[in-house]
């Protein structure tokens, strides 16, 4: 992956491009993706791959993309409610940084574990994880 415009533009492997969505003052300013869709395709794309190779890591890996997406989807129903989606305005006060919530987000991850050894991965199939209210 290259980054070809920061945050907006990507050079994917095999020459594909990714492009976002740009919105200034409530109208888009170029056409794109938005990270819903994104997540949209990974939802599938992923679950896909479940139903090929059935493991735990693909079903956390499901049901932190379905989060993600409920997350953004949230967001936006903010936005609109507060009558700023379109706009460069916050929907609510920003408290922390970027940098901050990563860093908390990362050190608040007891729950991950190292990879299991290949014998005692997958011994049988999951089931699909339900899909979050808002997906």
């Amino acid at each position: 992956m290259k980054i070809v415009d920061p945050g907006c533009g990507y050079r994917l492997a095999g020459g594909n491009g990714l492009v976002f969505l740009r919105m200034e003052d409530g109208r888009i300013v170029r056409d794109g993706t938005t990270n819903e869709e994104v997540l949209e395709v990974l939802i599938d794309h992923v679950t896909e791959a479940y139903q090929t190779l059935p493991c735990r890591e693909t079903v956390r890996a499901l049901y932190l993309l379905r989060e993600a997406l409920a997350a953004f989807r949230m967001r936006s129903a903010q936005r609109a409610s507060a009558g700023v989606e379109g706009t460069l305005l916050p929907h609510h006060p920003v408290v922390d940084s970027v940098e901050a919530l990563l860093g908390r987000i990362v050190s608040c991850a007891p729950d991950v574990q190292p990879p299991l050894p290949a014998a005692s991965r997958c011994p049988r199939p999951l089931p699909l994880p339900p899909a979050h209210p808002l997906s």
